[in-house]
């Protein structure tokens, strides 16, 4: 699945929902901008999901979130702003962030939750502006 210069907006199901019911599923957004929903976009079992130049904001829950463990979302040069969460790895789902903003979230920049607990893993070029306890410190790159 390949989706290209796209704004979803109010949706209140969410954005993006990668959720295979069987075999792994891939996606490649690029330039896909989520606003006001329950979570941005999500990659669900065994969904493999390829973020560009994508922007969450305004998500009741997460702006990126990989639930299971052989959830993926791999996010480069992306946006999490004013969410509940910036982004979150849940039940084993792995995040990974390069050169990705991460600012002004109501809960955290980054959570990682579930059992297995879910993985974050950074390229060490990230920001994370949230001001929420628990989180970075305004601008800390990670």
């Amino acid at each position: 699945t390949f989706v290209r210069n796209t704004v979803i907006s109010n949706c209140s199901a969410g954005g993006v929902s990668i959720a295979p019911t069987g075999g792994t599923a891939r996606a490649n957004l690029e330039d896909v901008h989520s606003f006001s929903g329950t979570n941005g976009f999500r990659a669900v079992g065994s969904a493999i999901v390829t973020a560009r130049g994508c922007s969450a904001t305004g998500q009741g829950n997460a702006g990126f979130q990989a639930d299971g463990t052989a959830a993926r979302m791999n996010l480069r040069n992306c946006m999490s702003s004013n969410n509940g969460d910036g982004v979150e790895a849940t039940n084993g789902g792995i995040v990974r962030l390069s050169e990705t903003v991460l600012s002004d979230n109501i809960l955290s920049g980054v959570s990682k939750t579930g059992v297995p607990l879910g993985v974050v893993e950074s390229f060490a070029n990230n920001e994370n502006q949230n001001t929420t306890p628990g989180t970075a410190s305004p601008g800390t790159p990670f």
